[in-house]
């Protein structure tokens, strides 16, 4: 890792970060919104954020091959500092499923770009030991997240966010 582009380095801790922070309300998304929306109309409202997010995914590549890798990571990440902090102010439950939605798409965009970045800034032999340690930091925060967000999202999370 000491071997590492500076740019991986910074990566792999802002990514660590961010995705401790989604898994850290993700999983509890759909109670809170079953309280406040009903069962049947978030049943039918969390069948959009896949489908928007696989639609994201793929204009996240493209965006990357036209755009460029560096600003199609930064398009992702500013729409998700955004829609986190729009989230974080609960306006209202349909303004927080829009920024729930919209921190999923600029998520999907921001991955093509990133791998591709990583794949880029490292050599082939190495690139198996890069691609683990962001797989690892992505799994930390899926573990750890929803420890925290049990703890936290319910009583605290416009302060969590």
């Amino acid at each position: 890792m000491r071997a590492w582009d500076l740019n991986l380095k910074v990566r792999l801790i802002g990514e660590t970060l961010f995705n401790l922070l989604f898994w850290m309300y993700y999983p509890f998304l759909t109670i809170y919104f079953s309280n406040n929306f009903g069962k049947t109309i978030t049943g039918f409202l969390m069948i959009i954020p896949p489908i928007a997010g696989i639609i994201a995914n793929l204009f996240g590549g493209y965006l990357s091959d036209t755009l460029g890798r560096w600003k199609t990571m930064l398009i992702g990440t500013a729409i998700q500092a955004i829609m986190f902090t729009i989230f974080s102010l609960n306006l209202s439950d349909w303004i927080n499923f829009i920024a729930y939605l919209l921190i999923n798409v600029g998520r999907t965009i921001y991955y093509p770009a990133s791998s591709a970045m990583v794949a880029d800034l490292t050599q082939e032999k190495d690139r198996r030991e890069v691609f683990a340690a962001f797989l690892t930091a992505f799994n930390v925060g899926a573990v750890l997240g929803p420890l925290f967000g049990s703890l936290f999202f319910f009583h605290y999370r416009s302060g969590l966010l």
